[in-house]
């Protein structure tokens, strides 16, 4: 896997980050869409404020995971990942999302 291992690195890396900065509730920001405002204090906001959007925030917090490990670990590390992993890492994601969100479909 040495053809474009960064950015395969990069895509595990989001992904995994993505699920772990959802179940964690790491973002980046947070977006009020009642006021168009981006905010980097993630207290809680005032209720004038309205719902806060996290979504935009969980994606810049898994890329920039993504982009300091696919730069940061070396290139013949990275060229020693399996291709196996291409569909095993996203099934697993898949399947561990379905489990994570199953209170939103169950009562």
């Amino acid at each position: 896997m040495t053809q474009g291992s960064r950015w395969i690195t990069f895509a595990y890396v989001g992904a995994i980050g993505y699920m772990l900065a959802v179940t964690f509730n790491w973002p980046a920001f947070a977006y009020y869409p009642l006021l168009n405002h981006f905010d980097l204090d993630l207290k809680l906001p005032a209720k004038t404020n309205g719902p806060s959007m996290l979504y935009y925030g969980w994606i810049v917090t898994s890329a920039a995971a993504g982009l300091v490990l696919a730069f940061a670990v070396p290139k013949s590390i990275t060229a020693k990942i399996p291709l196996a992993l291409a569909w095993i890492v996203p099934l697993l994601l898949v399947i561990y999302s379905f489990i994570y969100c199953a209170h939103w479909f169950t009562s």
